[in-house]
């Protein structure tokens, strides 16, 4: 079995901070913003599950729902609480309902912001 590397210090906190970036352009709508970090936490630091769970998250707030199954998949494979990784993949297996769909693919395809698509999904 291969021995597991040791992440320095200044490693993690380097992917912290990016993960914390992400998290408020999360916040702001800055989705794209937030996707960019997410996938900057997850480049330097790849097992953690937060990373890929915001990632997904992120991901699912954009649209882009196949890569957020995908970023969903890595946090279930990495989270060592296998009860909150099942939680986990039931929620998201449930998804948006129709019209959330239709609604979010409506206003992708016109373009509208992302701050616009949010607003009318939580409607």
């Amino acid at each position: 079995m291969a021995q597991r590397q040791a992440i320095s210090p200044a490693t993690l906190q380097k992917a912290r901070k990016a993960n914390a970036l992400g998290l408020q352009l999360y916040e702001r709508w800055e989705i794209e913003g937030a996707i960019e970090a997410f996938q900057d936490a997850i480049r330097i630091h790849s097992k953690e599950p937060e990373y890929h769970l915001n990632l997904a998250r992120a991901l699912a707030r954009y649209g882009d729902f196949d890569a957020a199954k995908r970023a969903l998949g890595s946090y279930i494979r990495y989270e060592p609480d296998k009860v909150l990784a099942e939680r986990f993949e039931r929620l998201f297996g449930e998804g948006m309902d129709d019209v959330e769909s239709l609604v979010t693919q409506r206003m992708t395809e016109k373009t509208l912001p992302l701050e616009m698509i949010g607003a009318a999904v939580q409607m």
